[in-house]
């Protein structure tokens, strides 16, 4: 993808480009969606704070500590939090999925020889945080993510149903 192919993409989506993130409002549905290279505005940290009612959020690994310290007081606020990772690197040095759980946080896991590798959030039932991104210090820091937040019903729908799906026969976390 060479220079301006974020550019193409706005103007293809009918978006508008502002400051690495390309966002804007579908006028006909009144949705809103934005698509994020470069979080330098926290928008996962934002978005876990936003939530009233709760977090349900599935995720191959947690080791970024500001994104815990947010769920961590989102939870202490009484917003129930469930949180689906993959076994594998659960137990790695770094890795606060132990921390978050031993908090009082549900947590199951994909404990079969397959990874669950997604990544993305469902808040209060009407906000989708999805993408590359890895909720990793290392995303934050070098890679190359991107992250995308809609209010579109049916993609939240989808999204929520596969939580779900995946919540009922994950193994709990022990």
């Amino acid at each position: 993808i060479g220079p301006g192919a974020d550019k193409i993409f706005a103007m293809r989506c009918g978006l508008q480009r502002f400051d690495g993130a390309v966002q804007g409002w579908d006028n006909r549905r009144l949705h809103y969606r934005r698509a994020i290279f470069l979080d330098r505005d926290g928008v996962i940290i934002r978005q876990i704070e936003s939530a009233t009612t709760q977090l349900n959020i599935c995720v191959f690994t947690i080791s970024d500590d500001s994104i815990t310290n947010s769920l961590l007081t989102v939870h202490k606020k009484g917003v129930p939090i469930k949180l689906i990772t993959d076994n594998d690197k659960s137990f790695d040095v770094g890795s606060d999925v132990e921390q978050l759980a031993r908090a009082g946080i549900a947590v199951k896991m994909d404990t079969t020889p397959n990874h669950m590798h997604h990544k993305f959030m469902v808040t209060d039932q009407r906000t989708l945080l999805t993408g590359s991104y890895n909720w990793t210090s290392s995303a934050a820091r070098y890679n190359h993510e991107n992250i995308l937040v809609t209010r579109e019903a049916g993609v939240v729908k989808s999204f929520a149903q596969q939580f779900d799906q995946l919540w009922n026969v994950m193994a709990k976390f022990e």
